[in-house]
């Protein structure tokens, strides 16, 4: 029997699946405007992957998270199991500004936006517990609409290779309530893949091929659009697009250490997304990508914003813009700062030319682990000479609470085989601090810097862009 959606008021929430699979043991909640709604919390747990070097017992046990649709401004009642008496609760992003308060064993939090937060409650921070407070849908497609493929709200599992040849304009939607085993792939062009259910590979081993990413967009003619679903449990990468692709309202949860979030084509945008992936969160591998409004959680094995792994082609003009940051699990002590645990990172250059790249309106909310991390030559064996060159990457309005754990890194190998150039800092604002010149040298190491002379500091009043004046 499939349940219906539950409509009420301007709240939409989404039926159980079946037997309370996937269902939190920490947390229920409700959700209410006029009346009051459950809305289902699902859990995905660490100990489902497989072990591996890169300390997974540094990362959380399990994720925990609820999605509804609404307008207007929604109480959620967070219920802790019986007995426990949380002292407090913060909601991130903070620059969201919504705040909790407890009364026995239940967090209450008004919302009054769309967006990803996250609810820290004292005792809980190993099983967190994340609140995706979608918008209404619009165009629904309706079940048996020609070209549309539809997983109604409950169990289904398609395994890898089902739908992994999606032809020309095909429309995959996962209805609310919907938990879709499977790996997605076309080489065709105007694919969409959207709604408020989610896609899973749990329980599939990671690949030690370059393999079973969740979902592979590999034709050329773009087009391509995936909104609002969750992923998680991916064997690996979970979105990659070599076309122009529109991603919007996408939660992702990853545990393995190659499990990218998203790589996209030229063009492409992304934006109100959040991130959770055990490697690099978003590749800015193409030209002209538009990156912004996104909410990342960092975890052990990549860069939030990664600028090459081994390019060989021209990238420019891509921006990147207000970026929230709520979580960093910390790398194991015995990772090289030089490594590949950076905000934004750059891991050898095959003679790629990267340019005209932004970076604006980053905000911490916890304390990263570096801030930079570019290497034009990454030094590990198997890895080319690293020739190329990066020239003009600007990084504007960053506020960080405290100091990085480690320092960031330039490694520009020399001019002999690459070079860094036309860095601009601009309102990087480390606590109380702001990065000038004469400080750089604390919060920054340089390599093979022939020539730093066209590396810019400035400061002047920090505000978002999306701040007004």
């Amino acid at each position: 029997m499939v349940m219906a959606v539950t409509v009420q008021a301007e709240v939409t929430v989404y039926p159980p699946l079946p037997g309370n699979r996937y269902a939190s043991d920490s947390y229920t909640l409700n959700v209410r405007q006029e009346t009051t709604q459950s809305s289902y919390v699902y859990q995905s747990n660490v100990d489902t992957i497989e072990n591996s070097k890169w300390a997974l017992s540094r990362l959380g046990k399990s994720n925990h998270w609820t999605s509804f649709s609404f307008d207007g401004i929604v109480t959620v009642e967070v219920i802790l199991p019986a007995g426990a008496v949380p002292s407090s609760a913060t909601v991130y992003p903070l620059r969201k500004g919504v705040s909790a308060t407890t009364a026995g064993n239940v967090v209450t939090l008004n919302i009054g936006e769309p967006g990803q937060y996250y609810v820290e409650i004292p005792g809980y921070e190993g099983k967190p517990l994340f609140i995706f407070a979608n918008p209404p849908e619009e165009d629904t497609p309706r079940n048996g609409q020609p070209g549309v493929l539809y997983f109604g709200p409950g169990y289904h599992d398609v395994g890898k290779t089902q739908l992994a040849s999606l032809p020309e304009g095909a429309t995959v939607y996962i209805a609310g309530g919907a938990y879709v085993r499977g790996l997605l792939g076309s080489s065709a062009g105007n694919i969409t893949i959207r709604g408020r259910g989610i896609l899973s590979g749990i329980g599939w081993p990671r690949p030690r091929e370059w393999t079973n990413h969740m979902i592979r967009l590999s034709g050329k003619a773009g087009g391509n659009r995936i909104e609002g679903i969750v992923l998680t449990d991916g064997p690996k990468a979970n979105i990659i697009s070599s076309s122009t692709t529109l991603i919007e309202n996408v939660k992702i949860f990853g545990w393995h250490h190659n499990n990218d979030g998203i790589t996209v084509g030229p063009n492409s945008v992304i934006r109100n997304c959040f991130l959770k992936v055990n490697d690099d969160a978003i590749k800015l591998y193409y030209s002209g990508i538009q990156a912004y409004d996104n909410v990342i959680w960092m975890q052990l094995a990549g860069a939030a914003f990664q600028l090459s792994w081994n390019l060989s082609r021209q990238v420019s003009g891509t921006h990147v813009s207000r970026t929230d940051f709520i979580g960093f699990d910390r790398p194991a002590a015995s990772i090289d700062h030089w490594h590949n645990n950076a905000v934004i990172g750059c891991r050898n250059l095959n003679g790629g030319a990267v340019s005209g790249i932004v970076f604006e309106d980053f905000h911490f909310d916890k304390r990263p682990w570096q801030l930079f991390g570019v290497k034009i030559k990454d030094g590990l064996a198997g890895y080319t000479a690293g020739q190329g060159s990066i020239d003009g990457l600007v990084f504007r309005n960053f506020h960080v609470p405290d100091a990085p754990l480690t320092k960031s890194c330039f490694d520009g190998n020399g001019n002999a085989t690459g070079e860094i150039k036309n860095l601009t800092f601009e309102n990087i604002r480390i606590g109380t601090t702001c990065l000038t010149e004469g400080n750089a040298q604390d919060y920054i190491e340089w390599r093979g810097m022939a020539d730093r002379g066209s590396f810019t500091f400035s400061q002047s009043g920090h505000r978002r862009a999306d701040e007004g004046n």
